[in-house]
């Protein structure tokens, strides 16, 4: 009697165990972010990731669902940094652009955010992420 309730015990323990650390794994939805020099489609993707003007906001269909003008563009320090916390904010998960700094990169990287590098326009840019993640 005594085994049958440690077995009971230590499955039951488990199950909890398991369901606990399974509710805390949010379903991770991905949302992108595509720099770019305008605000449109057809914009080409921004040279540098926390300089260019406008943020194109896209979900896991690639649906445009937001468009942001970039506070920081025109920073004279920090706007890597800044701009990462602002897409961590809009909860991105990927971030394109031609080019981002070191700092930048740090930052993405302890955002969770990948970087994804890319030349084109932000049509192609958004067709390019879709085919490589999906």
């Amino acid at each position: 009697m005594k085994k049958i309730n440690t077995k009971i015990l230590i499955v039951c323990l488990f199950l909890a165990t398991s369901l606990f650390f399974l509710m805390g794994q949010e379903n991770k939805i991905e949302k992108i972010a595509i720099a770019a020099d305008g605000n449109t489609m057809d914009s080409q993707v921004g040279d540098q990731g926390a300089r260019s003007p406008w943020l194109l906001l896209f979900n896991e269909r690639g649906e445009h669902k937001e468009i942001l003008e970039n506070p920081f563009y025109q920073e004279r320090g920090g706007a890597g940094v800044k701009c990462a916390e602002l897409l961590a904010d809009k909860n991105i998960t990927i971030f394109v652009a031609g080019n981002i700094g070191n700092k930048m990169a740090d930052a993405l990287e302890d955002f969770d955010i990948a970087f994804v590098s890319f030349t084109g326009t932000v049509e192609e840019a958004i067709a390019h992420v879709l085919e490589k993640f999906w």
